[in-house]
């Protein structure tokens, strides 16, 4: 099903732990000293590299936030905005110009947003402003073959949309009023469940 619009957003959720980066170019990290009984009493703290302590996956502190390649400037802790009027370069996007990160549109426009959601934090989403959910992980509600079991629905304004690692979501947005305000994206971390960031994205609708 292809849905008319008039502006479209792409906003791909995203963390980083700088540390976990940096260590994650050296694969012997991961690797254990075997022990006298492989797989019981390895060694995973003198791994067969001899230069590093034992690089764990799991162990994941995100301390940078971006959306679509965009860093929201905040230490953890911080409420931050990123600046408006950012779109995603051409040479980025198959040569399509004009896609937004930051939102800038008319009144009764219809504003595509394309959500992913990269990270390994838990995310929040909440909007200034009703939106319809019209596809969930690439498949569009409401339309055949599963049109029988589903349809698009309204979330409504300042209601959180939950987004886990890989999830994907597509919503529309359509204002007869003018509008100054923000998109928040809130990061919380993926065990501890303590907040980490809140990070602001313009919409204006003039």
């Amino acid at each position: 099903m292809t849905v008319p619009y008039d502006v479209e957003a792409l906003w791909v959720i995203d963390d980083i732990d700088s540390v976990w980066r940096e260590q994650a170019d050296h694969a012997h990290q991961t690797f254990p000293k075997m022990g006298d009984e492989p797989g019981v009493n390895d060694d995973f703290h003198e791994n067969d590299s001899g230069s590093y302590d034992f690089f764990a996956f799991h162990d994941y502190n995100p301390d940078y936030f971006v959306v679509t390649g965009v860093n929201f400037p905040g230490r953890i802790g911080s409420k931050v905005s990123i600046r408006p009027g950012l779109t995603v370069p051409a040479g980025l996007n198959s040569g399509v110009a004009g896609m937004q990160i930051s939102i800038n549109a008319r009144r009764n426009e219809t504003i595509l947003v394309r959500l992913l959601c990269a990270a390994y934090t838990k995310i929040k989403i909440t909007f200034p402003v009703d939106v319809v959910v019209i596809a969930v992980d690439g498949r569009s509600l409401g339309v055949p073959p599963f049109g029988r079991y589903n349809e698009p629905y309204t979330i409504s304004t300042g209601t959180p949309i939950e987004m886990s690692t890989a999830q994907r979501m597509d919503v529309l947005i359509r204002s007869s009023r003018s509008l100054s305000s923000y998109g928040q994206i809130e990061y919380r971390h993926h065990l501890s469940d303590a907040f980490l960031l809140n990070g602001r994205i313009p919409i204006v609708i003039k």
